[in-house]
């Protein structure tokens, strides 16, 4: 009974990784990028201010690495990505930059969420 029920959840956040796969894949056709898996993209936060930047139409300010090296470099990416979302109205509660930069699940979670809320109202 309880392997069932874990069985469950495990499709439901696949279900999940799926929709935030197929969002990000769709904002980074013009790149010619595709994602397969969601910690390893988003590492250095390249691939999510690319992201944003097709979804809103505009560019990010301030500028990021576009190449980071360095763990300080992947977190101030972090820190511009999460300065770009606030900038352009997505609701940047609920995750902090050296959270996203760390992998935290609930981070990474709550930050799609909040960006797929965003796109939603934003289309409307």
């Amino acid at each position: 009974m309880m392997e069932q029920q874990s069985v469950g959840l495990f499709k439901e956040e696949d279900t999940i990784q799926s929709t935030y796969i197929q969002w990000m894949n769709q904002q980074l056709k013009t790149q010619h990028k595709t994602w397969q898996e969601i910690k390893a993209s988003l590492q250095d936060a390249v691939s999510v201010i690319q992201a944003l930047e097709n979804a809103a139409g505009v560019r990010c300010s301030p500028k990021y690495s576009c190449n980071p090296r360095f763990s300080i470099q992947r977190v101030e990416n972090w820190m511009v990505a999460c300065t770009f979302m606030k900038n352009i109205g997505v609701d940047v509660n609920g995750f902090k930059p050296d959270e996203l930069a760390s992998g935290s699940d609930s981070a990474i979670c709550n930050m799609f969420r909040s960006i797929l809320k965003w796109q939603q109202l934003s289309v409307k």
